[in-house]
């Protein structure tokens, strides 16, 4: 859940940003086709500078009913943060030009000039896009992932085959080198994406000779972590070319205290592998939620190789047994407390990033 709730933080700021920059202008801009076309005059017009920032202030007045009124609104985008059609808006809006303006019937105090889309009205879709659609598919795909696990399971005395295939079972990878690649590809877009924004800044302070030094290091920290998320994102995509690992059991399950067969087949180019371990692994989880936070421990209870080939043959593919001691412990999952096996594949390619794959199964008493 832990994933589920971390992606659901950007698809909450990709709707905040996507409501606040596109839909609530858009809304305001389509609502605004049915005001009334008046004639506005130019007061003032000039460029408000708030530290970096530089923002729009054309003040103008208009006459409705007989009486006076005065607005100084431009659009209905949001410019906390700077707009950089300043100029040529002041530009265009000197003292005493008049223009069309539009004011809202049923408020006339409610005027604006511009009511037209601008390709700046849907910059917040893209943030939607980025921090909400992205973000959505990824956990789409990690919950459908999560879902077509084998079925852990567990009480004593539970008949064989209930609930649980006693035929060959092909086991899933319980995250895939492209879901990696998705995932970090996001983490790295969102990170850089943000720093960028404080780069901009940073460069602007040095062009204005006003360079904070503080601020220097900051932003340096950020570009550092920043490329190395780009490293990482990089490894992953190089991983998307290693071949991929295939295995399966003869049967759904491993009994407890038996032996299970199973094989595997290295897809794509298994001649680049140099070395191939297979590992079992048993696992403890144990949950402890407390007002604040919610904390995972884990500790592996069982570790044995079933496979450790280093010739081409033996690679590519081939076949062994999955033994689990009769005094050990059963797939298991409580409320808080899990105990999951799984087969740990590991193939060493020189130069290049290694295969790193997890396979779940699923170990049931007799």
């Amino acid at each position: 859940m832990f994933v589920v709730g971390f992606l659901a933080i950007f698809v909450a700021v990709g709707i905040g940003a996507g409501y606040v920059l596109s839909a609530r202008p858009l809304y305001l801009a389509h609502r605004a086709g049915a005001w009334t076309p008046t004639a506005c005059e130019v007061i003032s017009s000039r460029a408000v500078h708030d530290g970096k920032a530089s923002l729009p202030e054309v003040v103008y007045r208009y006459s409705v009913g007989g009486r006076q009124y005065t607005a100084d609104r431009y659009d209905f985008l949001p410019n906390g943060n700077g707009d950089p059609r300043t100029p040529g808006i002041v530009a265009s809006h000197p003292p005493g030009a008049r223009f069309e303006c539009y004011v809202d019937p049923e408020d006339p105090t409610s005027a604006v000039i511009s009511r037209t889309p601008t390709p700046w009205h849907f910059m917040g879709l893209v943030f939607f896009a980025l921090f909400a659609g992205i973000p959505v598919g990824i956990g789409l795909r990690y919950l459908r992932a999560r879902s077509a696990k084998p079925v852990l399971v567990a009480p004593a005395g539970t008949a064989v085959g209930a609930g649980l295939s006693d035929g060959p079972l092909l086991l899933e990878s319980t995250a895939s080198p492209l879901t990696m690649v998705l995932v970090v590809g996001l983490i790295c877009l969102v990170w850089n994406g943000l720093v960028g924004v404080f780069t901009y800044y940073e460069i602007r302070s040095f062009a204005d000779g006003r360079a904070a030094p503080l601020l220097v290091f900051l932003v340096t920290l950020f570009q550092i972590i920043g490329l190395a998320l780009l490293g990482a994102l990089a490894y992953q995509l190089l991983a998307l070319a290693n071949p991929r690992p295939s295995l399966s059991l003869s049967r759904g399950f491993v009994p407890l205290g038996g032996s299970v067969p199973f094989t595997w087949t290295l897809r794509g180019a298994a001649h680049r592998v140099t070395a191939l371990q297979i590992t079992l692994r048993g696992r403890e989880e144990a949950s402890l939620a407390t007002s604040k936070e919610k904390r995972v421990f884990t500790q592996v209870f069982f570790t044995a190789t079933l496979v450790d080939a280093t010739q081409a043959p033996s690679i590519a593919h081939g076949s062994g047994a999955i033994h689990v001691p009769a005094d050990s412990m059963h797939s298991f999952t409580a409320l808080h407390n899990k105990v999951i096996w799984t087969l740990h594949v590991v193939g060493t390619i020189p130069r290049w990033p290694d295969i790193d794959q997890t396979f779940e199964v699923t170990v049931r008493p007799v």
